[in-house]
């Protein structure tokens, strides 16, 4: 797929997105990348109590009474620079499983393959890699807080399509975070709403599932894996959906606004020219 020069801001239907969305994330597919998210999100979920409690364990004496090892969650049997290492590779390798997940999607993939997992897997691993860098900068190096936290959440609806392009067209940084630029023009607010949604639901439930099971106990570690596999899931499946719908309204466009249409009866059609900018 292609995004065109000269698109017409087309309406975001969001209802339809959501709909294809949370049809698409109980597929056998997706239930598959929700099994791989939970086992990758487990572990990463238990590494960081292991650190933690082997540093209570070492600093013990040095801390106050009020820090209990019961309030760190479920740890390993491991030490913490093994944990750390492996927090790392898995982190690594967690990127390549996105990276499939977004092709699964865009390609509406009928089965898991390897090809989802190795199609030019090094370089959309390099790309994405890039992306977080960027976007880390983008979120911690704030002059003004609250103007950068809001000039943040912008760029983040902006460039909402930048890892799918890298992922699922094989563009490179610069190409997908101006693809998306152009995507995402005159629909911002509508994915702004998305996003805020999906936080305020994944919040809800999973503080309703500690609230259940205890915050730091180990269903509760088993719970929270689980619920947070499947909703990367479905906001990439989301995602997806609302590309599909933009990317077919801008191919669409691409032949109605190279020119002024003529009417059989020799007169020209106007065409739109203004474009959108939230």
């Amino acid at each position: 797929m292609s995004v065109g020069k000269r698109a017409i801001v087309m309406t975001l239907n969001i209802g339809a997105a959501l709909e294809d969305g949370l049809r698409r994330s109980v597929t056998r597919v997706a239930l598959a990348f929700v099994a791989v998210q939970f086992v990758f999100q487990g572990l990463l979920g238990s590494f960081v109590p292991t650190v933690a409690v082997n540093y209570l364990h070492r600093y013990r004496g040095r801390l106050p009474s009020t820090v209990a090892l019961s309030r760190t969650g479920p740890a390993l049997p491991i030490g913490s620079g093994v944990a750390a290492l492996l927090a790392v590779v898995l982190a690594l390798g967690y990127v390549f499983v996105v990276a499939a997940l977004y092709r699964a999607f865009v390609d509406d993939a009928a089965h898991v393959t390897t090809d989802l997992f190795t199609h030019r897997a090094l370089g959309a691993f390099g790309h994405l890699l890039a992306l977080g860098v960027v976007t880390f900068v983008v979120a911690f190096v704030n002059v003004v807080p609250v103007l950068g936290w809001v000039v943040f959440v912008f760029l983040a609806v902006a460039f909402w399509f930048a890892p799918l392009r890298i992922a699922a067209e094989d563009d490179g940084v610069v190409t997908a975070l101006k693809a998306s630029w152009r995507l995402t023009r005159g629909n911002r607010l509508r994915l702004f709403a998305i996003g805020l949604a999906f936080v305020v639901v994944t919040g809800t439930v999973v503080n309703a599932v500690g609230l259940a099971f205890g915050m730091f106990s180990a269903v509760y570690s088993l719970v929270n894996a689980l619920l947070s596999a499947y909703f990367t899931v479905l906001n990439v499946a989301v995602t997806a959906a609302c590309y599909h719908q933009l990317v077919a309204d801008d191919a669409g466009d691409d032949g109605a606004t190279d020119g002024p249409a003529d009417s059989d009866d020799g007169s020209v059609t106007p065409q739109p020219t203004a474009e959108q900018d939230l």
